[in-house]
């Protein structure tokens, strides 16, 4: 995901869901988009640029959810529903901290 491969992402969704097992995908790019997410938005040193930090994070995902995930519904409300729970993780870090 890193690396943006979308040739070996593509792969990989494919052979799962011949596999049936997409759901399996859904949830480690879940996991992935929060915890890379988090970092961003709770690392001190980027404190004034997580938000461009965060769309070029975002932009990377689109791509690959057009290009390696067909676009698929699930994965789509997935990166959708990671970021929702970032920017309000942000907004209750932030409250904490004034």
């Amino acid at each position: 995901m890193d690396e943006k491969r979308v040739v070996d992402l593509k792969r990989l969704y494919t052979l799962l869901m011949r596999a049936n097992a997409l759901e399996l995908l859904r949830r480690a790019i879940g996991s992935y988009i929060r915890g890379t997410g988090k970092g961003i938005i709770m690392d001190e040193e980027k404190d004034q640029d997580w938000v461009p930090c965060l769309l070029d994070f975002k932009a990377s995902l689109d791509t690959i959810l057009e290009e390696s995930f067909s676009i698929n519904e699930a994965f789509s409300n997935t990166i959708k529903d990671s970021f929702e729970l970032l920017i309000n993780l942000r907004q209750v870090c932030a409250h904490l901290l004034s």
